[in-house]
């Protein structure tokens, strides 16, 4: 199996069966969580952000996924790419600074 992402990536677009599956059992805990949260809470959409939930694989596998578990619901990818992270932890870094000045 690839050591992280980014080869798991490379090896799905060179074909591996495993890869282009979603990652098997890398990347099927994250496939099954999105289908529990959409069973639990009915979120209506579900948005995947970062590096990972940009690839086009794992949307497609969240999808399938999710119509299998639970029902069909739109899943789609953020804007922000893989500086979703990087933004998320400044706006909460400033929001909390803002509010101790409250």
């Amino acid at each position: 199996m690839p050591r992280d992402a980014k080869a798991l990536f490379e090896a799905a677009a060179a074909g591996h069966a495993t890869a282009r599956r979603g990652g098997g059992p890398a990347l099927g805990g994250h496939r099954r969580l999105v289908a529990a949260v959409v069973a639990l809470i009915d979120p209506g959409v579900v948005v995947l952000g970062g590096g990972v939930g940009q690839n086009q694989l794992v949307l497609l596998e969240v999808r399938r996924t999710v119509r299998e578990l639970a029902w069909d619901t739109e899943v789609t990818v953020g804007g922000l790419g893989d500086r979703a992270t990087l933004l998320g932890a400044a706006h909460v870094a400033v929001t909390r600074a803002l509010d101790s000045m409250a």
